[in-house]
């Protein structure tokens, strides 16, 4: 069984709207940053296991095209002084833990591979690595007013190697920033399930992400991939911007089949006041904290809560079934 290089990290749950209403796949859309963390391997860290793996490593290069310009900082790159190997397929993963709602990933990186034949795949597991599928796949490809996968600076369906698989393949004009988001929260309400295939991970579940390298039996004389950094990022898309935290409630039943909630008894909850909002962001219930919340005259779909005093705020989302 292949090893993999892990990097295990824990963020911050928030949650997320996008304000926009669109047909086609937006590109990633980015909200006011809230919390973000930064992936990278100029120090050597402990988090960072190179063992097994035949390709990656981590280190500074000389390799020409991966120099260009004087870059000298240290990356996690197909081989540090060696051209990559004829069939290759080998990997790295990232496991982000507790991802909120709408997370973006970004990474910096350059690559330099025969077209179609070679080239850098990234995919994600949604079941903590026993499956794995394409960045760019089933959650991308029917995304529309469900949620989805977007993606800015990525490859794209023509970008494939001699399988079909889709990839960064040929070469790059220098470093690129590339990003994708896992996209929750749907420009209107719907009742549509993701589309086959598309095993989407939840809201608040572990996100796997690998970073996949794979080579013909072709010998060349090329660079290969190299990732200088990765950044995961949590957007705040709120409709007011001065939410100082985020907190969960115990709301039951979630999900509804009736649209009817019950909330828990908070201390001192007459200084608090709730808002139900759908996911454009609208406002249909805005009131003094209360126990019970009537949705029943409202579609199916996601619905989000907010609840503020003067010491505490919440928020959480509401499923109508």
């Amino acid at each position: 069984m292949k090893k993999t290089v892990t990097l295990i990290y824990g963020f911050i749950l928030l949650m997320a709207w996008l304000p926009l209403q669109t047909h086609a796949q937006p590109p990633v859309t980015d909200g006011q940053s809230y919390d973000s963390t930064t992936i990278t391997f100029d120090v050597l860290s402990t988090s960072i296991d190179t063992t097994g793996v035949h390709v990656w490593q981590i280190g500074h290069t000389v390799k020409p095209f991966f120099s260009a310009g004087g870059f000298a900082v240290r990356s996690i790159m197909t081989d540090t002084l060696n051209h990559y190997p004829t069939n290759a397929n080998d990997w790295f993963v990232v496991k982000f833990s507790g991802a909120g709602l709408n997370p973006i990933i970004d990474f910096k990186h350059k690559y330099q591979n025969t077209l179609n034949h070679d080239g850098c795949v990234v995919e994600f597991s949604a079941d903590s690595g026993t499956t794995w599928q394409n960045v760019l796949g089933p959650c991308a490809d029917s995304f529309g007013y469900q949620p989805g996968i977007l993606t800015s600076n990525f490859y794209t369906n023509a970008d494939t190697l001699a399988d079909g698989t889709r990839a960064f393949t040929g070469s790059s004009s220098g470093w690129v920033y590339s990003r994708l988001q896992f996209f929750h929260a749907i420009p209107i309400r719907t009742t549509s399930a993701l589309s086959p295939g598309c095993n989407y991970p939840a809201m608040g579940s572990k996100i796997y992400l690998r970073f996949r390298f794979v080579s013909d039996n072709v010998a060349d004389t090329l660079d290969g991939w190299i990732i200088d950094s990765i950044k995961y990022e949590n957007d705040l898309w709120m409709s007011v911007a001065d939410i100082d935290g985020y907190k969960t409630l115990e709301v039951f039943p979630n999900p509804s089949a009736d649209g009817i909630y019950t909330f828990p008894v908070l201390m001192n909850e007459k200084e608090y006041k709730i808002e139900v909002l759908d996911v454009l962001g609208q406002s249909l219930i805005k009131t003094d904290y209360t126990h019970s919340i009537n949705l029943s005259q409202y579609s199916k779909g996601m619905y989000f809560y907010r609840v503020r005093g003067s010491n505490e705020n919440y928020t959480g989302k509401l499923m109508r079934e």
